[in-house]
């Protein structure tokens, strides 16, 4: 996982604050829309229903779909030469974050740039791979 850390470094500096304050702002701010618009006793019925049973059996899924996940990237990217499926795991997986973190499917706009900085794949490429998945 040394693209996490590298990236947890990179966050700790002072140029990327402005940047993470935009996207927690804006994350922040679209949930609350979403929560104040929302039904909430529909949401807290919903929640009253769900079957604790099953929390293993999705945490068994997220992590296959995890490694899934890794292993596309992985192969995806052995037409370019990389061969460190490791490394293409973490990138995957701070895709995957990113996504889910911030809004507007940002992430994919990060994307070329996690695998140029940490994976050293050209941005054409990157582009291709970001296509193809």
């Amino acid at each position: 996982m040394t693209l996490l850390r590298s990236i947890f470094v990179k966050l700790k500096t002072n140029s990327s604050y402005g940047l993470i304050s935009v996207a927690l702002i804006t994350s922040s701010l679209i949930l609350v829309a979403l929560l104040y618009f929302a039904d909430t006793t529909l949401l807290l019925e919903s929640l009253k229903q769900f079957d604790l049973k099953v929390i293993p059996l999705i945490l068994l899924i997220f992590f296959v779909l995890f490694v899934i996940v890794g292993l596309r990237l992985f192969i995806s990217l052995r037409l370019s030469g990389f061969h460190n499926f490791i490394r293409s795991f973490d990138a995957g997986i701070l895709h995957i974050t990113l996504l889910n973190f911030l809004p507007v499917r940002l992430g994919d706009i990060l994307y070329p740039f996690i695998l140029k900085s940490s994976l050293q794949v050209i941005t054409a490429r990157s582009i291709a791979n970001l296509i193809i998945i």
